[in-house]
């Protein structure tokens, strides 16, 4: 898994914008685990705050293991049950795949996730979100404030439509039973934009 699997577990992700100043938290908590025919499933609970500490959203997310596949719903990137009185949000997503044994130079398989916001008169939001070209890069070792890790290097490439489209790139570093350690989000001319680092880790 590269997800906590212990129940009770909570990791805690800091952004920083471009110039390595605060933009803001992530905490997920592990509340739950369930074995399956084919492996088991995580459900965690993810709240994200601002850079002065107040709650932005919250929601609760899957992950499942099955037949040495890790897998983890896309809505998880999407902001949580906050904000939306005036209609419902319909979200549908693919699930990420990780296979347990990971090599330099493989291709994963892309995603795609559309969210609609919409009320009983029309429909007042379209955002589409595709992942792609995601590769194996390298084994290497991080550090954050949280400790050291050996992660897998991943790249992909991220196309997001809504009002207009954007093209940015992704590199980030997985750790097996953590998740991502960090981050780097590149605009569409490669330069950096925001990066996110593993802040804490109670496991």
């Amino acid at each position: 898994m590269f997800l906590p699997t212990k129940e009770g577990s909570e990791i805690e992700l800091t952004s920083y914008d471009a110039k390595n100043k605060v933009t803001g938290t992530t905490k997920q908590k592990i509340i739950g685990k369930e074995t399956t025919t084919n492996g088991y499933k995580i459900k965690f609970e993810s709240e994200s705050f601002d850079k002065k500490g107040k709650s932005l959203s919250k929601g609760q997310y899957t992950a499942k293991c099955e037949n040495g596949t890790f897998y983890i719903d896309m809505s998880s990137m999407m902001s949580g049950d906050k904000g939306y009185k005036e209609g419902d949000v319909d979200i549908k997503s693919d699930d990420l795949d990780m296979p347990a044994t990971l090599v330099v130079g493989q291709t994963l398989k892309d995603g795609k996730l559309t969210m609609t916001m919409k009320n009983t008169a029309m429909q007042m939001m379209n955002m589409t979100m595709e992942i792609k070209n995601r590769k194996v890069e390298a084994i290497e070792t991080i550090t954050t404030p949280a400790g050291t890790f050996e992660c897998y290097k991943i790249s992909s490439e991220v196309s997001t439509k809504m009002m207009f489209a954007m093209q940015s790139k992704s590199i980030q570093w997985f750790a097996k039973d953590v998740g991502a350690v960090k981050t780097e989000s590149y605009d569409k001319n490669g330069k950096l934009a925001g990066t996110t680092l593993l802040t804490a880790l109670k496991n």
